[in-house]
């Protein structure tokens, strides 16, 4: 398994903010959420790679970092709390398993 397969993505609200961009600048949009997701905050050149052009409208969507690196608040926000998740859940299961295999000393 991936070491992070998803994220919420939330098509109401992709569809409303980005209604009046280009179908081409949704399209680099998508791409670019799926590479901030799996390679953190990205300089402009890694986007242009990607990308190519980037219009003024898809760079609204970004904010800059103290290294001037790009990332978007809401996928930013997705992936820590996909973290948390993920760490509630280890946790859960981990008091489970201790739970289970303690041994009764008390029995005979």
């Amino acid at each position: 398994m991936a070491k992070k397969p998803s994220i919420s993505f939330y098509t109401s609200d992709f569809i409303s903010q980005t209604m009046f961009l280009s179908f081409e600048d949704k399209g680099k949009l998508i791409m670019l959420y799926c590479l901030q997701h799996q390679h953190g905050h990205l300089s402009k050149e890694q986007m242009e790679q990607v990308c190519g052009n980037l219009s003024t409208g898809i760079m609204s969507f970004f904010q800059t970092d103290s290294e001037g690196k790009y990332y978007n608040e809401q996928i930013e926000q997705s992936m820590i709390e996909r973290e948390n998740f993920i760490k509630r859940q280890k946790e859960k299961v981990n008091k489970r398993w201790k739970k289970d295999t303690t041994v009764d000393t008390t029995a005979n």
